[in-house]
């Protein structure tokens, strides 16, 4: 039996969709089935263990694997004739097509539309970088014989660089100018609700999580969402001004609990960006410091990252913190929402070419004293589930829900 709060969280979490309905009963429009993108089953990074989805791209299609980017609108694939595509100097394998979710090649396309070359843009501040090839091609969701969706003339660019390991498929619902605003070309998520595939400009998205069951994969649904991966919460969250950071949330307090007790590792409320494209947690400095006390932690100055070597990750494994995030829409008032992380979920590894020759453990955790740099990654969303609603502008972050029994309810 559920309770009177579970119920009202229940309520708030289906009100923008309820709204959809009854407008489009009055218009007397069929409510359309989200479309579920189906995760690739395979598990791979080099900054972390992730999972990945199938996108075919060009004519006859070429099926790539890529992550989704909750922070960007555009669909990357890699551009497999680059000088280094395969950095060996680094300790990247020479036959690394298949490690970087397989190279695309555009010459190869009979529907590939060139455009111009473009610096990537995307993150610059935390360190990536990169060009593209820019261009139309036709983009599918699945794998070529999979019956997914397929869209023409759609964005995408043949990216070089070292620091994005993967392509990406961007679910923003904003434009992207080549060359003036006043020539905006619909990203991948937006055609999908102009030519009436799905009923609402509306994403979910968890990045799923390699230690929980049996390894749960991540989950994708464009115009909708699946009930049964979340336990629904009452807080809704106003989407921020800025069209490439729009996802913020405010980050009331991060708190550590072990058998020991609570531990506060951060108490000033800031505000942070939920960005799938980047594998850690980004904080203030002093944040960070109050997690090297807590958990033995030492910022390795080469490579800016947390490795752990074998006695700290024993310690950390005995520990076994769990690590909440209270999270609200403001920085004062208002309601807040629990998510909390085990720490398997930041028991990642790192390897070239962030690292050169050689792996590690780490703990994904990066400090920065830019206020505009906070960023909840993708360690994050293994635990995190979000809805995003851009006909209203606002959306939901919920905790997972793993549980192998459970049946999908896409609603």
């Amino acid at each position: 039996m559920r309770t009177l709060l579970e119920c009202a969280a229940i309520f708030v979490c289906l009100k923008s969709v309820i709204a959809l309905e009854a407008e489009l009963v009055k218009r007397n429009t069929t409510l359309l089935a989200p479309i579920i993108a189906e995760p690739s089953e395979h598990w791979e990074g080099v900054d972390g263990t992730w999972s990945t989805f199938e996108i075919h791209v060009g004519t006859p299609a070429q099926t790539v694997r890529v992550l989704p980017a909750t922070s960007w609108q555009e669909v990357w694939v890699i551009y497999g004739a680059a000088a280094n595509v395969c950095n060996t100097s680094v300790g990247v394998p020479s036959d690394c097509s298949d490690l970087r979710g397989v190279f695309y090649d555009s010459s190869k396309s009979s529907s590939w539309e060139n455009n111009t070359q473009n610096y990537l843009g995307l993150d610059e501040a935390q360190g990536y970088s990169g060009e593209g090839q820019y261009g139309y091609d036709t983009v599918g969701l699945g794998y070529t014989a999979s019956g997914g969706p397929s869209l023409k003339h759609q964005i995408v660019s043949e990216i070089v660089s070292d620091t994005w390991w993967f392509g990406m498929l961007g679910l923003g619902f904003q434009p992207t100018n080549f060359s003036t605003y006043g020539d905006p070309q619909d990203s991948f998520s937006d055609t999908l609700s102009s030519n009436g595939s799905i009923s609402s400009m509306s994403w979910s998205y968890t990045a799923g999580a390699y230690y929980q069951l049996k390894s749960v994969y991540g989950s994708l649904i464009f115009g909708g969402y699946d009930a049964s991966k979340f336990t629904p919460n009452d807080v809704i969250f106003d989407m921020a001004p800025d069209n490439l950071r729009d996802i913020v949330v405010t980050i009331r307090s991060i708190t550590s609990t072990t058998g020991s007790g609570n531990t506060t590792l951060m108490s000033t409320p800031e505000l942070a960006f939920i960005d799938s494209a980047v594998p850690e947690i980004w904080l203030p400095t002093e944040a960070c410091q109050q997690f090297e006390k807590a958990f033995g932690l030492t910022l390795d100055q080469t490579s800016q990252r947390y490795l752990i070597n074998a006695s700290t990750h024993a310690n950390l494994q005995q520990l076994n913190p769990n690590i909440t995030f209270t999270l609200a829409n403001q920085k004062t008032g208002g309601t807040t929402t629990d998510i909390v992380l085990p720490y398997a979920s930041f028991d990642l590894n790192l390897t070239a070419p962030i690292l050169t020759n050689k792996s590690s453990l780490y703990f994904p955790l990066r400090q920065t004293d830019q206020a505009g740099l906070y960023t909840l990654g993708r360690t994050f969303l293994q635990e995190a589930y979000v809805t995003a609603h851009y006909n209203s502008r606002t959306f939901n972050v919920s905790q997972c829900i793993f549980d192998e029994n459970a049946k999908a309810h896409v609603v």
